[in-house]
């Protein structure tokens, strides 16, 4: 298939969003930059600029686990107690967030209980 914008000959498979506009020339449209900045403006009060800025801080990856982001963008995660935008974080980190309900005692714990070689359960049962 022939893009009508780039004019270069891509796969079926480059036209998930428009049928004659490949995915890398309609992310780059007016129509696709408006969307996403408004999704991120009332969703999370920053704008697609501010989102590419933070973007850009990480190189594009995971603030947590340093993973890309994969076929999907980051997830902007927030303080849900102050609404605060904290950084971006691929699905693995962001749902993992979400599943322990942000609470920091929670990760404390689990840190520790990572740091153990099996050594607490070795004294335990012998």
């Amino acid at each position: 298939m022939k893009c009508t914008v780039c004019q270069r000959g891509k796969p079926s498979t480059a036209f998930k969003y428009r049928k004659r506009t490949c995915d890398t020339c309609y992310k780059q449209s007016d129509s696709y930059r408006n969307g996403r900045d408004k999704y991120y403006r009332d969703t999370y009060g920053i704008s697609l600029v501010e989102y590419e800025t933070l973007l850009a801080y990480h190189a594009g990856k995971c603030w947590i686990c340093g993973s890309k982001g994969g076929r999907r963008s980051l997830a902007v995660d927030h303080n849900h107690k102050n609404q605060r935008v904290r950084g971006l974080l691929c699905k693995r980190c962001n749902t993992t967030l979400g599943r322990y309900k942000d609470n920091p005692l929670t990760f404390r714990i689990m840190s520790v209980y990572l740091e153990d070689d099996g050594e607490t359960a070795e004294r335990i049962t012998t």
